[in-house]
């Protein structure tokens, strides 16, 4: 979503042009279902991304309006445009700081619009380019936050379908965000008549090459593995059907990078690269509570995130070169509806638990205030910036009381933020009319029927 580079597509509608009160800028990026906008507010002067639904099987013409190519794509085109508003529904429902935002939705020129805010800052797949071989520490605080908007969103029975290094987005002030769900465009790839599925090789796990069989959230957890993985080695995993019937993946473990990262670090990745769903982590908890596990090993110096190089270019390819590629086909059928996870039931918080809460009201104020678009600037920049180098963050770790019997534990990170596991159950949260400041209240109760991770900036 950075503006530093155009990128040209003949069909896009041009830099000026006015629609639903914005007026485009330029283009930010294109793939085969759509073209991405920049565009400013035409009164508040506010900047936004406008995603258009475009795809392969359509035309413009006269200049904005868009068709079918053809009577035989029609079927296709207003299927996929369908889709489309469901996936603008979908993330305008979906509230989560590390869950890209859907502001709005409209009809114009004879296809469909959703409007997100622009945000400053780089995909990973940028980010890694000026910063190669990134360390665990730099690795758990983008990870460990992506994986918490996971878990949010596996919550409500929806899954990505489509996590790689380009569909990560690195703000500014180092906060990470998944954008780019894919439920339009597997639509399409059920539908069209070639009856392919449509997936990003190497970041795709082996179930997602059918368009049959049962998708859970291991399914996301493999793809967040592989951009790990490519983060750690430079090289793309091996693509998940030349994994059978003989698995030449190489496993992390037995590698020269145990040096920089250490054995239990890399076997968390090893795991989420399991080649069967049951062999990987089930949900987004267990794998965060397996990069936390190494928390307590963390150097005492933390490294900062550096900026991304400004010379950079932003993202308009995937990392091999095509936004999404066709790889199987399969018996036509209408898509699969996301399944519904399974909610843990919700458990008596003890008196012990309750303690605990207490005694971390001020990191959970610190949370709140986080959740609650706190827009306190963080210290260490990830894109470039003319601001000082970032301060150097405390040598000790803070020291968490246990939420669940051995099982909490912080750790201090290149953005000073502080992660804590906390157990299901209710307890009050905020400040009292008197203390804290005005995003701290009112006073108020909360309940968490499954434990979860929360962070806060120190």
């Amino acid at each position: 979503m950075s503006d530093k580079h155009t990128f040209h597509r003949a069909d896009a509608l041009p830099a000026g042009f006015e629609l639903h009160g914005h007026r485009l800028e330029k283009v930010l990026g294109a793939g085969s279902f759509g073209i991405t906008y920049l565009a400013e507010h035409a009164i508040l002067k506010s900047r936004h991304v406008i995603k258009e639904f475009m795809p392969e099987s359509a035309l413009r013409e006269g200049g904005s309006t868009v068709r079918p190519k053809g009577e035989n794509d029609r079927e296709l085109f207003e299927w996929g445009l369908s889709r489309f508003f469901d996936e603008a529904r979908l993330l305008h429902a979906l509230s989560h700081r590390n869950v890209v935002k859907v502001t709005d939705v409209f009809e114009a020129n004879g296809t469909a619009y959703f409007i997100m805010p622009w945000l400053e800052g780089a995909t990973l797949h940028a980010w890694l380019k000026s910063n190669p071989r990134p360390d665990a520490t730099q690795l758990r605080n983008i990870f460990i936050p992506l994986l918490e908007g996971l878990k949010y969103v596996h919550d409500k029975g929806i899954l990505h379908r489509d996590i790689k290094p380009e569909n990560i987005y690195l703000l500014s002030n180092g906060h990470p965000v998944l954008i780019d769900f894919g439920a339009a465009r597997q639509a399409i790839g059920t539908k069209s008549k070639a009856l392919t599925q449509v997936l990003t090789p190497h970041f795709a796990p082996f179930e997602q090459y059918s368009a049959i069989g049962s998708r859970t959230p291991a399914m996301d957890l493999y793809s967040l593995g592989a951009c790990m993985y490519y983060a750690i080695t430079g090289e793309l995993p091996l693509e998940s059907p030349a994994r059978v019937p003989k698995d030449a993946q190489a496993h992390l473990v037995e590698s020269r990078h145990v040096e920089v990262y250490g054995r239990e670090f890399l076997a968390t990745v090893d795991k989420s690269l399991g080649l069967w769903p049951e062999d990987r982590f089930q949900d987004g908890l267990e794998f965060q509570r397996a990069l936390l596990a190494e928390g307590a090993a963390l150097p005492d110096e933390d490294k900062p995130v550096p900026p991304v190089d400004p010379k950079v270019p932003s993202d308009g390819q995937d990392i091999d070169g095509t936004e999404v590629i066709a790889v199987k086909e399969v018996e036509k059928q209408k898509p699969e509806t996301p399944e519904t996870l399974p909610t843990g039931a919700g458990k008596k918080i003890s008196w012990k638990a309750i303690a605990v809460a207490v005694c971390v009201l001020i990191a959970l104020v610190g949370a709140f205030a986080w959740f609650s678009g706190s827009k306190k600037e963080s210290r260490v920049p990830i894109t470039a910036s003319t601001s000082s180098p970032a301060s150097e963050p405390s040598k000790t770790p803070a020291k968490a009381p246990s939420s669940e019997a051995g099982s909490s534990k912080t750790f201090s990170n290149s953005i000073d933020m502080a992660f804590v596991l906390i157990s299901a159950g209710e307890f009050m949260m905020g400040s009292g009319d008197n203390e804290g400041s005005a995003n701290e209240k009112p006073r108020h109760k909360v309940r968490s029927a499954n434990p979860s991770i929360w962070g806060s900036m120190r």
